[in-house]
């Protein structure tokens, strides 16, 4: 009996404890409720909301850059990245064949991307704004389109050295685009979105936020004509003559403006990545050299500065070899005496040597800081090299003769071309400029390029001078293969010996051509440098004038270079070769793009092309059919082909896959009615 009573009380004990614990844990549980319910609602409220809010940063759009003519050179589209976790697409089957059907994709291979079906997976990358648009209508629940923005450059590789290129996180990395980056990279907005629970957007718009500033825009002073021309002449240089790369620099010497700016091998920057580093250098600011003969000029104004030459002022040559203190100085022609000119006319080295030796150091110094050596130039800041232009004091006794050769100083081929501005625009150093206007986010002005004058180099007397020697060096000198009938063409060469281990190479060099035009009121100045051509054809005369030469044909046949500059025209003007019923009109057209020395073939010559392309009118007046002579563009890229048939009004077919035109139809020099179309035969490169 007491046993069952002790049962009892262990039993009643122990339904109480359990009662109270209970009870306990109810009123803890109500408690909870109470503060999370009426004491700490808004603590819980705001976290719910951080839970099912989103923070979205709205990225902008990257500003444009343009050409001189507002062609866009640089821009931006818009691609999505599509992505999704398995277990938030609501009919997974389904889903995946929408996918493969829009992404050309078996709905197999989609469903086998999610291992995890918890974890974000990217189903496909860079989907064009077309393509995704369409998918968006679908309402795939739990695919989730996430917007980005790809830099595009519509030229490709046409100014990628100049133009830069982005990085993966849309930043610029060299160039224009690192140059302006924050200005052309804009102001990132934001805005706070609701999703529900399978990560669904929920707010159709942003319930608060900042709006985006898009980019400023940049406006440069290049011309992708001009620019496209100078980059295939340069290639074509390099390859010609076996050299390791080439350089061009294209600028208006009266303003100071750069239309063009290459060097080659080159890249494209819609692929930066996949070319070498060397190829994504500007080379024309980056790399210094010694120039050699196209150096001499500044002897020379040096000289006549002084007053102690003029330009039939005679120098004893020496035979062609010149013993100074322990050196020898060999000229290519045993001359006894040359004037003053002769030795610039034909690249005397002794020559110039004795006339630095006479000017002296200091002049000779002076008129170098003058015309900008040693200092950069300031197009881009930062990034270009000054060169060497030792002060006097450390000039020894044949210092000055070396020099005036182009030796023991180094400039970048940039600042050459700009002291050849200063002999072609009566003596004034301009500064250069490659950025017309740039604007910032807020459409503000940044920056306006504009003309300024650095200081005066020399007399306008001086440069005049020395404007009527070197077009004499391209008609009768050195640089001979510049030359253009019918238009004057001034200019000098220059091969330097490479330094290699601290000695002058016997097998490499530098080779230059220095060139304006016309040679009486120069609109233009052009220079181009050769790194290493083959031995032999190594002379600057040899290699790099013709390339020039081409750069001022093609440019000339250009219909925009002739309306801009109308009275740059040759001394004979070709007329359309056809019958004498063909009326001539008042006017020439001229192929945009073409090559055109006056006594190039039109029977298809490789790179020849006539000089000036004629359109006659045949017939009578209210029937008259314009027709035009047809250029040759073989050899040419495609892009260029299609450019100059299109200014001459003339529709094209292209038939192949290759980017150089092999062939066409109708051949060079045939006549073709405006509106016609003309057959282009892609193939390799012969």
């Amino acid at each position: 009996m007491k046993n069952d009573k002790d049962l009892q009380k262990q039993f009643w004990a122990r339904s109480c404890f359990i009662a109270v614990f209970i009870i306990g844990i109810f009123f803890v549980i109500l408690l909870k409720l109470v503060e999370i319910q009426l004491l700490d609602i808004y603590n819980y409220r705001d976290l719910a909301e951080s839970q099912a809010m989103k923070k979205n940063i709205i990225v902008p759009d990257r500003g444009i850059i343009f050409d001189r003519k507002n062609r866009i050179m640089a821009n931006s589209s818009i691609e999505y990245s599509i992505g999704a976790r398995y277990i938030d697409i609501t009919n997974p089957d389904e889903t995946f064949r929408q996918l493969g059907k829009y992404l050309n994709i078996p709905p197999s291979e989609i469903a086998s991307l999610f291992k995890n079906k918890r974890k974000y997976y990217i189903i496909r990358e860079n989907v064009p704004l077309s393509l995704a648009s369409d998918m968006i209508k679908e309402n795939l629940h739990g695919i989730r389109f996430e917007k980005k923005l790809k830099r595009v450059y519509p030229y490709e590789d046409t100014g990628g050295q100049v133009l830069g290129y982005v990085g993966w996180d849309n930043r610029g990395v060299t160039g224009i685009e690192k140059i302006f980056d924050e200005s052309l990279r804009g102001v990132q907005g934001w805005e706070q979105v609701q999703y529900d629970r399978k990560g669904r957007r929920v707010s159709a718009s942003g319930l608060n936020g900042q709006a985006k500033k898009d980019g400023g825009n940049v406006f440069l002073t290049l011309d992708v004509d001009y620019q496209a021309i100078l980059e295939e002449e340069i290639q074509k240089a390099v390859r010609d003559n076996g050299a390791h790369h080439g350089m061009g620099v294209l600028v208006n010497p009266n303003t100071g403006e750069i239309l063009g700016m290459a060097s080659w091998p080159n890249f494209n920057p819609n692929n930066a990545t996949a070319f070498p580093i060397e190829n994504r250098k500007n080379r024309v600011i980056s790399d210094s050299f010694e120039p050699g003969s196209v150096y001499k000029v500044v002897a020379a104004a040096a000289a006549l500065e002084t007053g102690i030459f003029n330009r039939q002022s005679l120098i004893y040559c020496e035979g062609g070899k010149w013993e100074l203190l322990g050196r020898t100085i060999h000229d290519t022609k045993d001359s006894e005496w040359m004037s003053f000119e002769d030795v610039i006319i034909h690249s005397s080295n002794i020559g110039i040597g004795k006339i630095a030796q006479q000017e002296g150091d200091q002049a000779l110094y002076q008129m170098s800081k003058n015309l900008g050596f040693g200092e950069q130039t300031g197009l881009f800041p930062g990034l270009e090299v000054q060169g060497k232009l030792n002060p006097v004091s450390e000039w020894g006794k044949i210092s000055s003769s070396q020099v005036a050769m182009g030796h023991y100083v180094t400039t970048t081929l940039l600042q050459l071309v700009m002291a050849y501005s200063a002999i072609a625009n009566n003596g004034l150093l301009l500064q250069p400029f490659i950025v017309r206007s740039a604007y910032s986010p807020d459409r503000e002005q940044l920056m306006a390029g504009e003309i300024e004058v650095i200081r005066r180099a020399m007399s306008k007397s001086t440069a005049t001078t020395l404007r009527d020697i070197l077009e004499r060096t391209v008609t009768e000198g050195t640089g001979k293969n510049a030359y253009i009938k019918g238009y004057r063409v001034a200019g000098k060469t220059g091969t330097a010996q490479k330094v290699e281990d601290g000695t002058y190479s016997q097998k490499h060099y530098v080779s230059s051509f220095i060139g304006f035009f016309p040679a009486n009121k120069p609109v233009l100045v052009c220079g181009i440098t050769l790194d290493s051509p083959a031995y032999g054809k190594h002379w600057g005369g040899t290699c790099a004038a013709p390339a020039v030469k081409q750069v001022f044909t093609r440019i000339i046949n250009t219909t925009d270079f002739n309306n801009l500059y109308d009275w740059v025209q040759p001394e004979e003007k070709p007329l359309a070769a056809d019958s004498r019923s063909n009326q001539s009109l008042p006017y020439q057209f001229s192929a945009s793009l073409g090559t055109g020395d006056n006594n190039a073939s039109t029977s298809g010559a490789s790179g020849a092309a006539a000089s000036v392309q004629s359109i006659t009118q045949r017939g009578n007046s209210g029937d008259m059919e314009i027709l035009v002579r047809i250029p040759d563009v073989r050899n040419m890229s495609v892009k260029n082909a299609a450019h100059i048939l299109s200014k001459l009004s003339l529709n094209y077919e292209i038939k192949g896959s290759d980017k150089i035109i092999v062939d066409q139809d109708p051949l060079p020099g045939e006549s073709l009615a405006r509106g016609s179309v003309c057959l282009l035969i892609t193939g390799k490169k012969k």
